[in-house]
């Protein structure tokens, strides 16, 4: 081997070796990055979770909710936090309670170089409300942490947002997970904080955290409130997020009453004489221990596009029954009295009536008027109506033809034509109105 031949050689093995020696130290360096801080090895996303553990849920009940939000290893972290309420919710003012009265009380728990570390809390209400319903302090045990102030804005019918604020920029050297636990009292000082809504229906609470670069995240928590409140009294109202409600001659015993919907008939029941106005059965049962007192009245909506006279239709003993009082044309609702309770239904009557006078004999020649008895002869049709986009139920087969009339043989043909004399026209109404009602 030559002199040049060997350095040519020498040459090329330095130059692999220098390229071996720089991937291994950006592979260190990859590697040390990564198990340092995960999040730096590849783009950080907004993750974070809200969950809520709230003990009763039963109507208007007070009683602590604890909140956990948590924020993951490969999150960013949060600036703000904004937990929006639902209405129907109640929570007191901050001047119902004392200055620095203690509301609640939780912990942080955070990353400080690589150990978890956890901070103590109070939550301490603040009477200097300014322009807010709720003003309290987040005041740490450890001295070395600064207090942080939280609001919360709004009310019972619109909705409440609870706003919560992270430590401040001085303390970037707490690192991701963070796990923050804080309760909120039902009761302060002997009187209701937090209420639960009086109306059964899920609530979503809504939990919006804004990431440092300005991106945001969600997530939902919904409790059931399984009933609504029917507390003891006279002419007591419940009602229910649909806007139907009874009302309750007495409650004896106080408690809740719960409402069931169903697009479907109920089963083994005897068929109905009505179409359906809103196309869903209601069901209405009370909580344990609740004892109430009837008549009860009953308002559902209805669906003025399907019908301009509606009928609330309540299943007794088998049968649909009409136990229709009244109907507002504005609010669009039917009520009406039964002293029972089983299925509902708002509906019309699937046939109809038409009457027609007529003006003279098929000869023309005679009067319509009798001479002989002076009589005038009036022919109406009862039609029935198959074809409906609205569900429909079926009475069982009318029986209101076994009565003498002249041209008999035209009972049974579709329309029935029925020539009645006028001093039985009122009287066969009434037996129209009665018979539909013990159907």
């Amino acid at each position: 081997m030559t002199k040049i031949e060997f350095e040519v050689m020498i040459y090329f093995q330095m130059r692999i070796l220098r390229l071996f020696l720089t991937s291994l130290l950006v592979f260190s360096l990859s590697t040390y990055v990564y198990f340092a801080n995960p999040g730096v090895a590849a783009a950080a996303t907004l993750n974070p979770t809200f969950e809520v553990m709230l003990p009763d849920v039963n109507p208007s009940t007070s009683s602590d909710m604890t909140f956990t939000i948590t924020n993951p290893v490969d999150s960013m972290k949060v600036t703000t936090t904004t937990i929006s309420i639902p209405a129907g919710w109640i929570i007191a003012s901050g001047n119902t309670f004392s200055k620095e009265a203690e509301i609640g009380s939780g912990s942080f728990t955070a990353s400080i170089y690589g150990e978890e570390t956890t901070f103590y809390f109070k939550v301490i209400n603040n009477a200097d409300l300014g322009v807010h319903s709720n003003r309290f302090t987040v005041d740490f045990d450890d001295p070395n942490i600064d207090p942080i102030d939280d609001y919360i804005d709004g009310d019972s019918t619109t909705g409440y947002t609870l706003t919560l604020d992270a430590p401040p920029a001085e303390y970037d050297f707490l690192s991701l997970p963070t796990t923050t636990v804080f309760t909120l009292k039902g009761t302060v000082e002997g009187r209701n904080f937090l209420t639960t809504p009086v109306v059964q229906g899920d609530y979503t609470w809504i939990a919006d955290f804004t990431g440092v670069d300005g991106t945001h995240a969600q997530d939902t928590w919904t409790p059931t409130i399984p009933a609504s409140l029917t507390p003891e009294g006279e002419n007591v109202t419940t009602t229910f997020s649909d806007g139907s409600s009874v009302t309750f001659a007495g409650v004896e015993v106080g408690g809740g009453t719960t409402q069931a919907t169903s697009e479907l008939a109920p089963k083994d029941v005897g068929v109905g004489q009505f179409q359906l106005a809103g196309g869903q059965y209601y069901d209405f049962t009370l909580t344990k221990d609740t004892k109430i007192a009837c008549p009860c009245t009953v308002t559902l909506s209805y669906d003025p596009k399907t019908t301009d006279k509606p009928s609330i239709y309540h299943l007794e003993d088998g049968k649909w029954v009409d136990v229709t009082t009244s109907f507002d044309k504005e609010k669009f609702t039917v009520t009406g009295t039964v002293s029972s309770f089983s299925w509902f239904a708002v509906g019309q009557p699937n046939f109809s009536i038409d009457w027609r006078l007529p003006l003279e004999r098929p000869n023309g020649r005679e009067s319509v008027f009798s001479k002989r008895i002076q009589i005038l002869p009036i022919i109406f049709s009862l039609r029935h109506i198959p074809h409906s986009k609205a569900p429909m139920q079926y009475f069982q087969s009318y029986s209101l033809f076994d009565i003498s009339m002249q041209n008999q043989n035209q009972l049974h043909q579709h329309p029935c034509l029925l020539r009645l004399y006028l001093p039985f026209l009122l009287l066969l109404t009434d037996l129209l109105r009665r018979k539909r009602q013990k159907q």
